[in-house]
């Protein structure tokens, strides 16, 4: 499924230079991007896709792209950012106004979680932005990993968790998470797996939206309307700000 065959914005006209590189990449796409889904609503729109094939240069497989309609001035302004996993993905699109409960809800298709243990991970990972760094990442066939420090001080311990999603031939995907001292460790654990996950440190499930999300959320006017490699960074990436890049990732 496709919803790119929409985005030729007719009668709008891109806000900016950003927003008119992003809308030539999308309509570029359009045959080759996965769609996984979309929150829909106005001024805001909230797009997930999966780039199997590296079309978009990017060693990430998750696409996120947020799209605001301003019709009074007849302009788009489009931003984007790739992620290593669909959970990541929608943490930025809800840190970008989407809505954390839509994210998480239950369902068959592959950009849901496929148990409650999945979703519980899930809820906490979109939901809390800032708070997790991008350390390291990679891509499989069915399974895509990262590697995130954990800000909470309760993980001080522990800080790196490991972030394992796995999509299903069946219908969503499901999120395993353990918590190591240190990347090393991590990457051994990888390697082997001959034990099970650790278990991650400060697990809680508490929402906390951040300031900037409520921000974004209250500039819509309307509810938006559902619809049903590796190696360890020298310095890590702040989750809120990973640019969609170039490199195929499989």
């Amino acid at each position: 499924m496709s919803a790119l065959n929409d985005y030729d914005f007719p009668n709008l006209k891109p806000a900016d230079a950003e927003s008119a590189g992003i809308q030539l990449r999308l309509q570029a796409a359009e045959e080759v991007l996965g769609f996984l889904d979309a929150q829909y609503g106005d001024p805001d729109e909230y797009l997930l896709f999966e780039d199997r094939v590296g079309y978009l240069d990017s060693d990430m497989a998750i696409h996120a792209f947020h799209i605001r309609y301003d019709h009074d001035a007849g302009t788009i302004r489009l931003r984007t950012a790739a992620q290593p996993t669909i959970a990541l993905g929608m943490a930025w699109l809800v840190e970008h106004g989407a809505s954390v409960s839509y994210f998480v809800q239950h369902g068959e298709d592959q950009s849901t979680p496929a148990d409650a243990k999945s979703a519980a991970i899930a809820r906490r990972i979109i939901a809390s932005p800032g708070r997790y760094d991008i350390v390291d990442h990679g891509v499989e066939l069915s399974e895509s990993w990262a590697l995130l420090r954990d800000s909470d001080p309760r993980a001080a311990d522990r800080p790196y968790l490991l972030h394992i999603e796995h999509i299903r031939d069946e219908g969503g995907f499901t999120l395993r998470e353990g918590s190591f001292g240190s990347p090393q460790e991590a990457q051994a654990w990888l390697e082997v797996r001959d034990r099970s996950l650790p278990a991650a440190l400060a697990a809680d499930t508490v929402v906390q939206v951040s300031a900037a999300a409520s921000a974004a959320r209250s500039r819509s006017t309307s509810a938006p309307t559902v619809r049903a490699t590796s190696g360890v960074l020298p310095e890590p990436v702040r989750v809120s700000a990973v640019p969609a890049a170039g490199g195929p990732h499989r």
